[in-house]
Order: structure tokens, then sequence, then C-alpha cells
């Protein structure tokens, strides 16, 4: 009877737990549609009976971004459940406009030379779908790190929004700059290789400023933002090396730059972008 009654209750906080999180995702939905219906296109419709998987793609990154956000959220047990649901309501508020400002700056700097919603919606453009779901992800993990867990942080979580968009806009310069061939054309031209490998960029990117961003009421900000910088110059070098190793060891009969760019390998932008993570989650992990 008492593991009956345990499961019980565990069930209920469980319960409890997700039904705030379903309201979001609920809400969530309908704000990014209404977005997207003010240029001339509908979700729902893309969503299932144009089959365009650009949109899933995209829908799939919000989403994700949204749920790594959440991670974030921490309330001590003893808070009310009105305070509680209040808070919940505030953090809630906060990230989602926090992801949809981010969207608008991919759309307006790191894409700036398409329109994004004749790419995803009109030419069904998976590449573009990737690199928007890659900020959405990169952002939702950098907002979870600037709370520390304390929605009376998010004044503080705004300045670190602000230093983390930023950091990804210098890495994709950075990008730009270590690839010969024109990252925009060639997302424009749907080479999904080349989004991939742009997207683990991003990813990346969000994991090591993640890292460097304090958990908790930042006190120094000239050490704070000192270690956001050398995070962001150790991914870009990391880049810069797994990019070099990738020629040299792991495809030394053939040119990286030409299997994404020439030959739109899938495979190869697949590859690219875990070199690009998976240093960058061992990075944050022993620095």
């Amino acid at each position: 009877m008492s593991f009956l009654t345990s499961l019980g209750y565990f069930l209920l906080d469980v319960g409890i737990a997700l039904i705030p999180f379903v309201i979001v995702l609920w809400v969530y939905k309908l704000i990014v549609q209404g977005r997207y219906r003010g240029s001339g296109v509908s979700l729902d419709r893309e969503l299932s009976a144009a089959e365009n998987p650009a949109v899933n793609l995209l829908m799939v990154g919000l989403l994700f971004g949204l749920m790594l956000a959440f991670r974030g959220m921490a309330f001590p047990e003893e808070l009310p459940l009105k305070d509680r649901i209040l808070q919940i309501a505030l953090y809630s508020a906060v990230v989602i406009a926090l992801q949809l400002v981010a969207q608008v700056l991919t759309d307006k700097i790191i894409l700036r030379r398409f329109n994004d919603v004749k790419q995803v919606f009109g030419q069904q453009n998976t590449s573009v779908a990737c690199v928007k779901a890659a900020i959405a992800i990169a952002t939702g993990q950098m907002v979870a790190a600037a709370t520390g867990g304390n929605v009376h942080l998010l004044g503080q979580a705004l300045i670190w929004f602000v230093v983390g968009q930023a950091a990804l806009v210098l890495l994709s310069v950075f990008y730009q700059w270590i690839t010969p061939y024109d990252i925009q054309k060639e997302l424009e031209k749907k080479n999904l290789a080349a989004g991939f490998g742009f997207s683990g960029m991003v990813i990346a990117g969000g994991i090591v400023v993640s890292r460097a961003i304090s958990g908790g009421k930042t006190t120094d900000w000239g050490a704070e933002l000192l270690s956001v910088a050398m995070f962001v110059l150790a991914i870009a070098l990391v880049a810069l090396i797994m990019r070099f190793l990738f020629d040299w060891i792991v495809l030394p009969k053939v040119s990286l730059n030409r299997e994404i760019a020439e030959q739109r390998n899938v495979g190869v932008g697949l590859i690219e972008a875990a070199a690009f993570i998976l240093p960058a989650m061992y990075i944050v992990n022993v620095i």
C-alpha cells in the first residue's frame, strides 16, 4: 500500500508539473501562429496539409528551445501555489518574448540577405529552417543559464540575452570567415549540408556561452563578460582546429569545402556539426 501511495503522489506531482508547461506550449504555438499569419502564411496548414518539412523542422527547434529555457525555472518547495503560478506565468512570458526576439534578430542580422518566411514557408528551405532551429536551441540554453533557476533574476537575464545574441552573431561572422564558400548563398540554394555545419557552430556557441554565464546573481560584470569572451574565443579556435583536422584526418582524399558546397554531402555536413558540438560539450565539462 505504501508503494501505491508513493506512486500516486509521484504521478500527481508529475501531472501538476506538466500542466503549466502544456499551457505554455499551447500559448507559444498561438503566438508563433500569429507572428507568421501576419506574413500571410498559415502555420497549421504548412504543418499538416502542405507537408512542408522546413516548417516542421523550424517548429521542432522552437519547441526544443522553449523546453531548454524551462530548465532554468526552479522554485522553493515552500512557495505557495498562487505565487508559483504567477512566477511561472512571468517566466514563461519572458522566455517566449526572448525566443521571438532571437528569431527576429536572426532574420535581420545573421540571415539578412533573404526573406526567411519566403524561404521556409514558400520555398520549403530546410537549410534555413535548420539554422533558425539552431538559434532557438542556443537561445534556450543561454536563457536557462542566465536565470540560474531564479525568476527574480529575469532583469539580469535580459542583459545576458543581449550578450549571448551578440556572441552568436560574432560566431556566425567567424564561421563565414573560415569557410571559402558563401554560407548565405548556400543556405538560399537549399544546401542542407551547409545548413547542418552552420547550425552545429551555432549550437556549440550556445553551449559554451551558457557555461560562461553565471548561474546566480552577477556581482562582477567585468569578470563575467571576460569569461564569456574567453569561452567564445575557445569555441572559435576549436572550430578552426576541427575543420583543419577534419580535412587532414577524416577526409584526407577529398575536400571538406568541396563536399559541402559542391557535392552537398549531407553526411559530411552532419559530421562537421558534430565536430563543433562534441568538443564544445567536452570544453564545458573540463574548464
